[in-house]
């Protein structure tokens, strides 16, 4: 059986995600199985969550726990996680690529990240948590320590770009109301030039990066084996 998690919140609510549950249900469930649930989840528990763990062996863990929105925290009796509910990257218009439908994957941004060397070795875990920014941050990571060949610390540091406002709940027309967010310390100059192509410039300071993701790296140096851990300025998680 599914069930939700505890907690109280706009019986209006309540009553919306019971039918939706139910309908979603009859799709996963096998047949003769029920649904029970007790209420909604608090959206405090929303928030992507990601751990890396590294040893002296070269081996790594980049465990990421994620919802998006109440239904997500819907959890499975006796096996103590929660279910999240990406399924909210799917549009349901029946004529759009995106539309919800069989043998299909949502858009998502839950992606721990793995770096290997030519021989297989392993050498790096990574993260960028942030909702639509994560797999943007990822890019970026990756570009700044094998591009720029920064460590782990300085490839965090290094200000962002983001493209906001784009939503596969919307589909393409998302990116007309979309822009480019620059995190203080570009040259004036990249803002001029994207501004020059059409872009729609905003540039991000003080708490507001938290736009920008929050991520987390561990390098290990294949010969020596030692670590080399950065953590993102831009928050605590």
């Amino acid at each position: 059986a599914l069930q939700y998690s505890s907690a109280a919140v706009d019986p209006l609510a309540h009553v919306f995600l019971h039918g939706c549950i139910r309908r979603s249900a009859g799709l996963l469930l096998a047949p003769g199985k029920t649904l029970q649930y007790s209420g909604l989840c608090r959206l405090q528990s929303l928030f992507t969550r990601l751990q890396l763990v590294s040893d002296c062996l070269g081996k790594s863990c980049a465990l990421w726990r994620s919802g998006v929105q109440p239904c997500c925290c819907m959890s499975m009796q006796g096996c103590g996680f929660s279910l999240q509910n990406r399924c909210h990257g799917f549009i349901l218009d029946p004529n759009h690529p995106n539309t919800l439908g069989p043998r299909k994957r949502p858009y998502h941004t839950i992606m721990p990240g793995m770096i290997t060397d030519t021989e297989d070795n392993l050498t790096v875990a990574f993260g960028c948590m942030g909702g639509y920014m994560q797999p943007q941050g990822h890019i970026q990571l990756v570009l700044n320590m094998l591009d720029l060949e920064m460590d782990p610390q300085a490839a965090l540091d290094a200000p962002r770009f983001c493209v906001d406002k784009l939503d596969s709940a919307v589909g393409p027309r998302s990116v007309l109301s979309s822009q480019v967010l620059l995190e203080g310390g570009f040259h004036p100059d990249v803002q001029e030039g994207l501004a020059e192509k059409g872009h729609k410039i905003s540039v991000v300071g003080g708490f507001s990066r938290s736009v920008f993701g929050k991520g987390q790296i561990i390098m290990r140096d294949v010969k020596s084996g030692v670590l080399c851990a950065g953590s993102d300025p831009r928050g605590a998680e």
